[in-house]
């Protein structure tokens, strides 16, 4: 090679921070620098000639000759394998797997066709990106999802519930006199009864169910397979769990926190997640009109009554 010098290209490839391994066309490791013998914690003397399913998780060995074979066919100089949605992973010698970036390449070695796999371990990456991901769908005060994550989610809950035909209810659900409560106490306490509700609603949850701070004092709910009936009983459930409870507000004295429940099932006329979601809204304006601390059931024909189950 024109300019470079054999020690030095084997200087760079052996010192190369990135996995450089090297695998004959009967898929058998020829070659492993240092970071790749240090990344699957295989050494070179112990990986030459094994079958290169040994770097792999179990779940993609079947898959990997025939995607070998065409990268082989395609006659392109180099292929990144794998994407966001679909990840390549790496197997340590001691079982545990880890995220990677490998783009593989063919060449001629003089003795017969090799594959050459760049590989790097991208888990600080992945760990990152998961950590910006919560934080994006994280409500940062109460550690619940936020109305961005839940909308994501509900949308989802929606095509499903249409697509099988299947029950699926909203419950909008507001803390009672929250800002009187912040005058008197502050904001501080304020932000305390918000935690200590968004807990409490969430250990009276089922596993499927979806739960988010909509924002300020208001928190929804969307009930998947859940009826009218069931969602009533459910939000009722959620308020008595709320009603129990009291946040210290002073050294003497206790903040008694209640909330108001508007709680709506899918109906036929519903074309979006929004419309279900409105009609519990205007359930939850119906509970705080007409007394408070109570679950109003707002069907599609109601105007402006509802069930109450106060």
């Amino acid at each position: 090679m024109a300019g470079i010098s054999a020690p030095l290209f084997r200087d760079i490839v052996e010192n190369c921070a990135d996995g450089i391994v090297v695998i004959t066309a009967e898929g058998r490791i020829a070659y492993l620098n240092q970071a790749a013998e240090q990344m699957f914690g295989w050494p070179l003397r112990r990986a030459l000639g094994r079958p290169i399913e040994i770097f792999m998780p179990e779940q993609f060995r079947s898959a990997h000759p025939g995607h070998i074979e065409a990268f082989h066919r395609a006659g392109e100089p180099a292929r990144r394998m794998g994407d966001r949605l679909l990840r390549t992973y790496g197997l340590k010698a001691d079982g545990t797997e880890f995220p990677t970036d490998i783009s593989i390449m063919e060449s001629d070695s003089g003795t017969g066709t090799v594959f050459v796999a760049l590989v790097r371990d991208i888990t600080e990456q992945v760990e990152m990106e998961t950590r910006l991901e919560d934080l994006a769908n994280t409500d940062p005060l109460t550690g619940v999802s936020n109305r961005r994550a839940f909308m994501t989610r509900a949308a989802q809950e929606f095509a499903e519930a249409r697509r099988y035909d299947v029950p699926l209810s909203a419950a909008m659900i507001d803390i009672d006199r929250f800002k009187a409560l912040n005058d008197r106490f502050g904001h501080a306490i304020g932000d305390r009864v918000l935690r200590v509700v968004a807990t409490q609603l969430s250990g009276a949850l089922r596993k499927p169910d979806i739960f988010a701070r909509w924002g300020g004092e208001e928190f929804i709910c969307l009930l998947p397979h859940t009826d009218a009936d069931l969602a009533k009983t459910a939000g009722e459930r959620l308020r008595c769990c709320i009603d129990e409870t009291s946040v210290a507000a002073t050294d003497v004295e206790l903040a008694r926190v209640t909330v108001s429940i508007g709680v709506a099932s899918l109906a036929e006329t519903d074309r979006s997640i929004d419309m279900l979601i409105d009609r519990a809204d205007r359930g939850l304006y119906i509970a705080k009109q007409t007394g408070r601390n109570k679950v109003v059931l707002q069907h599609p024909d109601d105007a402006d009554t509802a069930q109450s189950a106060a």
